[in-house]
């Protein structure tokens, strides 16, 4: 991660502090920020923390705004922290995710496909007809397979690797990771976003596509966080402290693209970006005009 300093801004003289990042670095940065919350909230799965900051833009400074006071451990999540505490089935409803502390008897996950009866007649028939001791049966598919081959939650509902794979490919496809995913079996248990990285270790495709749904819903949540808009370039902008005015010069030394932070244009100094952009649809208007009297 590379720290920069922004010499310029409109209508201000402020100075802001700004860092490059690889995608790699904003993924580590979404981890460890989760994790860190986590240890406040103390709540099941570091997926919820993550879906949890990206409702609050994760911009600790907009948390802390609404009170006047400020708490030593808890100060940059305080706001967070007393919706949670205060209503939390009301905070978890808004995020439209599932209440982690229910009882799964009361609530079931509509994601999941069907759990199996507590004693299911086929799947009797098919632990029968295992003869290895080692061997387990998946409550999904029905078939027989090592007992390393097999993954389960705090739950411990297990079910073979196969299935997590196909179950995680639907997932991933329908929701990205707007949406945590829960057990295959009908419970409440959340899979983290670092077990699903694990578990789709061997599908490259399917795990960079999650990675980057990850970095993607970071960068768009967060209003310390810009893409450059250099062609091809990848790099993600990261601010120190969040200001009402973002209209700062970044430079990206990977593209060397020179660019606006509010509103990834070109520099463009003196001009605010709201002027640049009723220039800009006054000069496209104009053109469909002449465009029109060509006609």
């Amino acid at each position: 991660m590379q720290s920069k300093i922004s010499l310029a801004t409109i209508t201000t003289d402020e100075k802001i502090k700004y860092y490059l990042l690889t995608e790699n670095e904003a993924l580590h940065e979404i981890t460890k920020t989760a994790k860190d919350v986590n240890e406040i909230l103390n709540l099941p799965s570091t997926t919820l923390v993550r879906l949890i900051l990206n409702n609050f833009h994760w911009d600790q400074d907009m948390l802390t705004g609404k009170f006047s006071f400020i708490l030593m451990k808890i100060r940059k999540f305080y706001f967070v922290l007393e919706k949670f505490f205060t209503d939390p089935e009301k905070l978890f409803k808004e995020l439209n995710v599932a209440n982690p502390y229910l009882s799964p008897s009361l609530q079931s996950n509509p994601l999941s496909p069907g759990h199996a009866p507590e004693r299911d007649p086929m799947l009797a028939v098919v632990e029968q007809m295992a003869t290895d001791n080692t061997n387990k049966i998946c409550r999904t598919c029905y078939s027989e397979n090592p007992s390393d081959e097999f993954y389960a939650l705090r739950c411990r509902h297990q079910h073979c690797l196969t299935c997590w794979h196909s179950y995680l490919e639907v997932n991933i496809g329908q929701h990205g990771c707007l949406r945590p995913i829960y057990c295959l079996s009908r419970c409440l248990e959340v899979i983290d976003d670092e077990k699903i990285l694990e578990l789709l270790s061997n599908d490259q495709n399917l795990c960079d596509r999650y990675r980057n749904n990850l970095v993607k819903a970071f960068v768009e949540a967060n209003r310390l966080t810009q893409w450059c808009p250099g062609n091809g370039c990848a790099t993600i902008v990261k601010l120190n402290t969040y200001s009402a005015n973002r209209a700062h010069v970044i430079e990206c030394d990977n593209c060397k693209t020179t660019f606006c932070f509010q509103c990834s244009k070109p520099w463009h100094e003196p001009i605010q970006c709201s002027l640049l952009a009723k220039w800009e649809q006054k000069n496209r208007d104009e053109s469909m005009t002449g465009t029109w009297v060509i006609a």
